[in-house]
C-alpha cells in the first residue's frame, strides 16, 4: 500500500491541479480583462454577472492600485472578495464565516531592506517592485467545519488556485502603483523626545527564553501555562526559522528554566500552535495545526509527561489532500473526538470520513461512512464500483454504507481477495482496466482485465437494476459471508 500511495502522489505532483475557467470566450489574440469598481469592505467584486468558461482565468484590475490579477472559475463569485486597504490588496472567503484568504502587501522598489518573513509568508518580486504574500487561508480550515463539510471541493479548490493567482500578478500601470503607494505610506510625524526623558525600551516577557535557548529568531508564538497540572508554569516558544517553525516546551520555577522538549515539523508545516482540552481530562495538550498550505489540514497532539513530550496522535492525509480536525459536539470546550476526511485518489476518489473518538488514553476509530453516488446504472459500472469498494473493503473498517452497497453489487456467494492489489489499485484509480461488456437481455457479462490477470462476471438484472450473480477467474474465493 506504501508503494501505491508514493507511486501516485508523484503522479498527482506532476500533474498539477485541474485546469481553471474564465469570465468568457475570448479571441486568442486579446486578454480577457474585466474592470472592478471601487471596493468597500462589504463589497463583493466578483458579483457581476461572469460567463465562465473550462480551461481559462480571468483577468481583474484592481482599481487605483496599477497591479492585476487573474482568477479561475472554480472560484464561485459569492465566496470572496478582493479590495485593497492602504498599500496592500486583500483577498477573503466570504462564505458561511468570513475570513481572510491572503493578502499582497506592496513593500517598496528594489534594494529595500527585504523583511523578516515567517513560514506564512513570502516575498516576490515583479519588474523593479518587492511584494509581500501573506497566507491566511489555513486559518480557515479549522473554522469553516459546516462549509468544509458540505461543500469540500469548492473550498479547497480555491485554497489550490492560491498560487495560480499570486504566479498571475502583474503591473500593468507603474505610474498609478507608485503614486497608490506613496499615498498609502504617508508618515505621521514622530515627537521629539526631551532630554529630560530618555527612551528605555521595554524587553518583553519571552525575552529571557529566548536568551536561554541562545534563539535569536523571530518569535511567533508564546504560552505560559501549568500544562500537566503539576504546580510549575510551562513555556511553549515557536520561533519562525530559515525554512520551519521550532517549537521548544520549558519549564520554569522560580528562578530556574528546564528545556523539556522540542516538538519538529515532520513532512508538514505547523500552520497554529496551540493549548486544548480533552474529554474527561484537566490537564491540557499541546496542539501543532499541520498543512500543505494547500489542500490539507490536519493535527498532532503531544502532553508534557514529566520531563518528557509524548505525540498522542498524528491525524494527517498522507497523499497531501485531506482535511483532519478535532470535534467538540457539545461546545464545552472539551474535545471527544476528531474526523478524518479523505477525497483524493487514495480512496479512489469516495469521500471518505473517520471518526475518532477519546477513550481516555487514546483515540479509538468508532464508524467510517463513504458517499456513494446512485446505484451504478449499466453492467460495466456496476462491475467497476465492485472491484473498487471491495478494495477499500479491506482498509475501512466500521462502514456501514460500504457494506451494504457491497451487499447490493454482489448477489453471489463468492468475493474477491487481490493477491496483487497495489495493481489492481492503481489501475482501478486511474481507469486503466480493459471492459468487454456482452449484453443479452436480463443476462449480460462483463470480463475486466488487469495486466495479465482477467475476472468474468456474469449479472442479471432484477428491480431495474444490475446485480453480480456469478463470477470466475483471478482473485476468486468461493463464499462470502
Amino acid at each position: 500500500m506504501k508503494k501505491k500511495i508514493i507511486t501516485l502522489l508523484i503522479g498527482f505532483m506532476l500533474t498539477g491541479c485541474s485546469a481553471n475557467n474564465s469570465k468568457q470566450v475570448v479571441d486568442k489574440n486579446k486578454a480577457n480583462v474585466t474592470e472592478i469598481k471601487e471596493a468597500v469592505a462589504t463589497l463583493n467584486v466578483a458579483s457581476e454577472k461572469q460567463n465562465f468558461v473550462d480551461g481559462q482565468m480571468s483577468e481583474i484590475h484592481i482599481p487605483d492600485t496599477g497591479l492585476s490579477l487573474e482568477i479561475p472559475n472554480t472560484w464561485n463569485p459569492n465566496k470572496y472578495k478582493i479590495y485593497k486597504e492602504n498599500s496592500s490588496i486583500m483577498v477573503d472567503y466570504t462564505g458561511e464565516k468570513e475570513m481572510p484568504f491572503f493578502d499582497i502587501t506592496v513593500i517598496g522598489k528594489k534594494g529595500i531592506e527585504t523583511p523578516d518573513v515567517g513560514l506564512k509568508m513570502e516575498v516576490k518580486t515583479i519588474d523593479d517592485w518587492v511584494m509581500m504574500i501573506s497566507y491566511g487561508y489555513e486559518l480557515a480550515y479549522a473554522q469553516i467545519d459546516e462549509v468544509r463539510n458540505n461543500n469540500p471541493s469548492e473550498y479547497n479548490d480555491m485554497a489550490d488556485s492560491v498560487q495560480k493567482i499570486i504566479s498571475s500578478l502583474k503591473i500593468v500601470d507603474k505610474s498609478k502603483l507608485e503614486r497608490w503607494f506613496n499615498e498609502s505610506n504617508i508618515k505621521e510625524p514622530v515627537p521629539q523626545q526631551t532630554t529630560n526623558t530618555p527612551a528605555v525600551e521595554k524587553q518583553p516577557e519571552y525575552k529571557k527564553y529566548s536568551d536561554f535557548l541562545g534563539m535569536d529568531d523571530k518569535v511567533q508564538k508564546y504560552i505560559k501555562d501549568d500544562i500537566d497540572l503539576d504546580g510549575k508554569q510551562e513555556i511553549v516558544i515557536v520561533f519562525d526559522g530559515d525554512s520551519r517553525q521550532k517549537t521548544y516546551v520549558l519549564r520554569e520555577y522560580g528562578d530556574t528554566i528546564q528545556k523539556i522538549g522540542q516538538i519538529d515539523e515532520a513532512g508538514y508545516g505547523i500552520s497554529e500552535v496551540e493549548l486544548i482540552k480533552l474529554k474527561g481530562e484537566k490537564k491540557k495538550y499541546i496542539k501543532t495545526n499541520l498543512t500543505n498550505w494547500a489542500n490539507l489540514s490536519g493535527f498532532a497532539l503531544y502532553e508534557v509527561d514529566k520531563n518528557t513530550i509524548n505525540l498522542i496522535t498524528y491525524s494527517a492525509s498522507a497523499t497531501g489532500v485531506g482535511d483532519d480536525h478535532l470535534v467538540d459536539r457539545d461546545e464545552d470546550g472539551y474535545y471527544e473526538g476528531f474526523i478524518q476526511n479523505r477525497f483524493s485518489y487514495d480512496v479512489l476518489h469516495y469521500y471518505v470520513s473517520r471518526y475518532f473518538y477519546w477513550n481516555g488514553r487514546d483515540f479509538t476509530l468508532h464508524s467510517t461512512s463513504i458517499n456513494l453516488d446512485d446505484y451504478p446504472e449499466n453492467p460495466e459500472k456496476v462491475v467497476s464500483q465492485f472491484l473498487k469498494l471491495s478494495i477499500l473493503n479491506n482498509y475501512e473498517e466500521n462502514c456501514a454504507e460500504l457494506s451494504k452497497r457491497l451487499r447490493e453489487l454482489n448477489i453471489s456467494n463468492k468475493k474477491l481477495s487481490f493477491e496483487k492489489e497495489d495493481a489492481w489499485f492503481e489501475a482501478l484509480q486511474l481507469e486503466n482496466l480493459d471492459y468487454d461488456v456482452k449484453e443479452n437481455g436480463n443476462s449480460t457479462t462483463v470480463a475486466v482485465t488487469m495486466n495479465d490477470e482477467n475476472i468474468g462476471f456474469k449479472l442479471t438484472k432484477a428491480n431495474d437494476k444490475w446485480h453480480i450473480s456469478d463470477f470466475n477467474g483471478a482473485n476468486v474465493i468461493g463464499s462470502a459471508n
